[in-house]
């Protein structure tokens, strides 16, 4: 665009040196029309039109170039706009991402505790699975546990289960 002005405006000054130039043709041949020569009138008369085109050609350049710099002007506003917008826009997703990232390790923290006390009740589990293993190995071979389903503690388990379901029921009736 600027490259574009600089030619305008080169061609907006050789515009006025060729109109000065023509306004001394012009006054050398307003000159030789005092002389009475006619066909130097018709000359002057050809140079004073060269000489109206010119300025004519000078308005029209002079007008482009100001409709160019009030364009230039309105293209940087709007740069300038364009770019405090996306500044805005990356500050904002910086602060997205930062908050994104303290949410992810805090979640990850959380996985993580909850993973070791996953494996913590595992291990404790086959401790236990062992230690039974063990004792039902130190039983006489005539001897045979009780059914799972048999053991007290069981039962007292499976009664609990019962009431809880029944409780609920009640309070959905509620």
């Amino acid at each position: 665009m600027l490259a574009k002005n600089s030619f305008r405006t080169q061609k907006y000054q050789d515009l006025q040196r060729e109109n000065k130039i023509m306004k001394n043709k012009l006054s050398a041949k307003k000159q030789l029309a005092r002389s009475g020569d006619a066909k130097k009138d018709l000359e002057i008369r050809r140079l004073q039109e060269l000489q109206r085109q010119s300025r004519k050609n000078v308005k029209k350049e002079q007008e482009i170039s100001q409709r160019a710099r009030t364009k230039l002007k309105s293209v940087e506003e709007q740069l300038t706009k364009f770019t405090e917008m996306h500044a805005k826009t990356v500050k904002k997703l910086e602060e997205v991402s930062k908050r994104g990232a303290k949410q992810l390790r805090s979640l990850q923290l959380k996985v993580k505790k909850q993973v070791d006390s996953l494996q913590k009740a595992r291990s404790k589990v086959k401790e236990q699975e062992n230690i039974i293993a063990a004792m039902v190995a130190k039983l006489p071979a005539d001897v045979e546990p009780e059914p799972a389903s048999q053991t007290p503690a069981r039962k007292t388990r499976l009664i609990e289960i019962k009431r809880d379901k029944e409780e609920l029921m009640v309070q959905e009736l509620k």
